[in-house]
């Protein structure tokens, strides 16, 4: 019984880490091609720190964390600039926020 108690827990927790890891992996492959990008909100401070949660030729979705709020953005490629689709806020201490999920990887535009 204890044995099927921990395989459980494993694989639970392997499957909730999933998503973690996997922009972890996004962040470290392709984060300096959108740590700037942040810039053409207008509003998103340059005290931040991000997480790709989704890269692909022609899109990237990134979370934007500072030390006030918690941003997504979209960004779409055109003629070879990315260029922002949508900007939600997510979470901000100023209670400001366009909504809010937790975990951030299941929030979609």
């Amino acid at each position: 019984m204890k044995k099927k108690i921990i395989i459980i827990s494993l694989i639970l927790f392997i499957l909730l880490a999933i998503p973690y890891v996997n922009a972890e992996a996004l962040t470290i492959l392709h984060g300096d091609k959108t740590k700037t990008l942040y810039e053409q909100t207008g509003i998103i401070s340059s005290d931040n720190y991000q997480k790709v949660l989704k890269y692909t030729d022609d899109t990237a979705e990134v979370l934007y964390i500072t030390n006030n709020d918690i941003s997504k953005c979209c960004f779409i490629k055109e003629n070879d600039t990315w260029v922002l689709d949508s900007w939600n806020c997510i979470s901000s201490k100023s209670g400001s926020a366009s909504d809010f999920t937790y975990p951030f990887y299941f929030y979609k535009k």
